[in-house]
């Protein structure tokens, strides 16, 4: 095993599968967000939260002659109204919420960026649509909680997406992940917010995995399903999409 990658899903020398070394995914702190929502117009609530996704309209950029890409995955929630990159959690920690950055320094030019665009694509498509999970319809402003569908089960779509009205997100506003770069995550969910002393169908939200997307679920208790982490934060891949973990 290797940084918590299994060796057998590795190329072997004598495969001809090719590791695209000009390809490097890194997990790194966000600190750009925009805000969906609140409970500020909401009189009756008990607790404070809001909702947040990540800012990457400068997420195709240039430095030091290398291309980035900044990956939105989810949406993420704070109880209070502090952006998530200064919030805490109940244990007064920083929630460091995460999105993935992609770089790729064979992107020159135009012929580059098709390049860049196709294999981007290819590795972490868009959802091919939204199923509305919850909303909260009370005081001047509405909230919404959709799950992306992956194009197949060969994905994972990691955190829900929050939208202040009934249209569901874009589906190119977040990407899948190919679910052999993921392991279960065995973080246990944690309470955002919980719509105690308001109306309507009942509901929560919940951060989930140590990238702290959010997640919304009806009633109180915490959500059930599977949720997943990265098996390593920095990596390449190879020519038939698989994780290779990379150093510092």
């Amino acid at each position: 095993e290797i940084d918590g990658v299994d060796a057998a899903s590795l190329p072997s020398r004598q495969s001809s599968v090719e590791v695209l070394r000009d390809i490097k995914f890194k997990l790194i702190d966000h600190a750009y967000f925009v805000r969906i929502w609140s409970t500020r117009s909401i009189k009756s609530v008990v607790n404070s939260a809001s909702v947040w996704k990540p800012d990457t309209d400068l997420s195709w950029y240039e430095k030091l002659g290398r291309q980035k890409e900044l990956i939105t995955l989810g949406h993420f929630g704070v109880t209070g109204y502090l952006q998530p990159n200064k919030a805490k959690n109940s244990g007064a920690v920083i929630l460091s919420p995460k999105v993935l950055q992609m770089t790729d320094t064979g992107a020159m030019g135009m012929s580059g960026t098709n390049r860049h665009k196709s294999i981007l694509s290819k590795l972490l498509p868009h959802p091919i649509r939204f199923h509305m999970v919850w909303s909260k319809v009370q005081g001047k402003q509405h909230l919404y909680a959709w799950e992306a569908i992956p194009p197949s089960s060969n994905f994972i779509a990691m955190g829900h997406c929050f939208t202040d009205t009934s249209s569901p997100p874009s589906v190119t506003d977040v990407r899948c992940v190919p679910k052999h770069w993921l392991v279960k995550t065995t973080v246990v969910p944690r309470l955002v917010w919980a719509d105690v002393g308001t109306v309507g169908r009942s509901g929560s939200l919940w951060t989930v995995s140590t990238l702290n997307h959010l997640v919304a679920v009806p009633g109180h208790n915490p959500p059930e399903n599977d949720y997943y982490d990265f098996r390593c934060k920095k990596f390449f891949c190879t020519s038939d999409h698989r994780m290779v973990p990379a150093g510092n």
